[in-house]
């Protein structure tokens, strides 16, 4: 069972700040740091690296508590590379590309926004999400996003190809009036073909 203690914010990055930080607030909690029996965080070398980052001096005040890499980020990188089944990596690959398309140009984002808006103004959800490399959770996430905005992200693609005559997405404007360029009208046309 995991709790948690405290949120605490570092005045640096550095693995001895990030220590004491937590060495201060477990002793705030009363909570006795030499009874401590263990110590995981990600494999991020700040963390990890048994030379002057955060395991390291946590060990000097808690003999016994052994570092752990992250079982979870560990099984998500073996997934992450081991996964050989293509239409799942396909898909991946594609929740990543169209988050790349949409979030390169702050024009093609605010265009997505409008047609979510303009169409489902109940949705909250108004942007794609990136892939995070090291999360499941978060690629969870960006999953259900995608499925969530699946419609509303074709009918942005098929606008940017064609557009149409659509009084509310262009405010009474002609619809050259978004002006794509060829690199966006071809990614939006590749895309439109695939889905």
């Amino acid at each position: 069972m995991e709790v948690v203690i405290r949120l605490v914010e570092t005045e640096r990055i550095a693995g001895e700040s990030i220590a004491l930080s937590i060495k201060n607030a477990l002793e705030e909690e009363s909570i006795n740091i030499k009874d401590c029996k263990g110590q995981a965080y990600d494999s991020t070398a700040s963390m990890s690296s048994d030379r002057k980052w955060v395991q390291t001096f946590f060990k000097k005040w808690a003999l016994y508590a052994d570092y752990q890499g992250c079982v979870l980020h560990y099984l998500n990188l073996t997934i992450c590379y081991g996964c050989e089944i293509s239409s799942i990596r396909n898909m991946m690959d594609s929740c990543q590309q169209l988050f790349s398309f949409s979030d390169n140009l702050p024009k093609r984002q605010r265009f997505i926004h409008r047609v979510i808006s303009t169409q489902a103004p109940e949705l909250k959800k108004t942007k794609l999400k990136n892939l995070c490399k090291t999360r499941w959770l978060e690629r969870h996430s960006t999953f259900n996003t995608v499925d969530e905005l699946y419609i509303y992200i074709i009918h942005t693609l098929d606008e940017t190809v064609t557009p149409s005559d659509d009084i509310d997405l262009y405010d009474d404007l002609e619809p050259k009036s978004w002006n794509w360029d060829s690199e966006t009208r071809s990614k939006a046309n590749g895309w439109t073909h695939i889905y």
